[in-house]
């Protein structure tokens, strides 16, 4: 008998070396015994089908709890992530509050010195006023628009009120539209 050796892989990381017969020597019946020999995979073929259900059903259910665990674990772990973040927020809260009043109390310390005549106090008393009025005259604007375009306020209407024309005071006509 001739004996050739075969290499099958048993793994993809290992390879094992083992002799067979050569193919010429192998008859049909032994050929389609190896090929159900190959397909089988143990001894559950031998078993009967509600035991292959049950054996399924054994590893759906053992899985299925695996991942519940899973979800359990990974929710506890975004509570205390919150929890943690919740109170780093609230800390950074306080810290800002705090450092707010801070300035507040610098700006009237520096108030105080306005009878000093120091040139970089009075500088600073300067742009923060202007700074002051900017902001204001900016909200008045804000507030004025945002009335204007919630009214029921006709484009000519608009377009006075950006002249600076109060409502309802006819602008003066265009070429296009005069008069007789």
């Amino acid at each position: 008998m001739d004996e050739s050796p075969i290499v099958s892989e048993a793994s993809p990381n290992t390879c094992s070396t083992h002799t067979q017969p050569s193919p010429s020597s192998i008859t049909d019946k032994e050929r389609s015994t190896a090929r159900n020999n190959k397909r089988k995979r143990g001894p559950q073929n031998s078993r009967n089908p509600t035991e292959k259900k049950e054996q399924v059903k054994r590893r759906n259910r053992v899985a299925a709890s695996k991942c519940r665990q899973k979800k359990r674990e990974k929710v506890n772990d975004l509570k205390k992530q919150s929890s943690s973040l919740k109170v780093e927020n609230s800390s950074l809260h306080n810290e800002y509050e705090r450092l707010r009043k801070e300035i507040g109390q610098v700006k009237s310390d520096l108030m105080h010195h306005t009878e000093c005549n120091d040139s970089n106090i009075n500088q600073w008393i300067s742009n923060e006023a202007k700074t002051y009025v900017d902001k204001l005259v900016q909200k008045e604007e804000r507030q004025r628009m945002g009335s204007l375009s919630s009214s029921n306020g006709t484009v000519e209407d608009v377009e006075n009120a950006q002249a600076g024309l109060p409502f309802g005071m006819p602008s003066m006509p265009s070429r296009g539209n005069r008069l007789g």
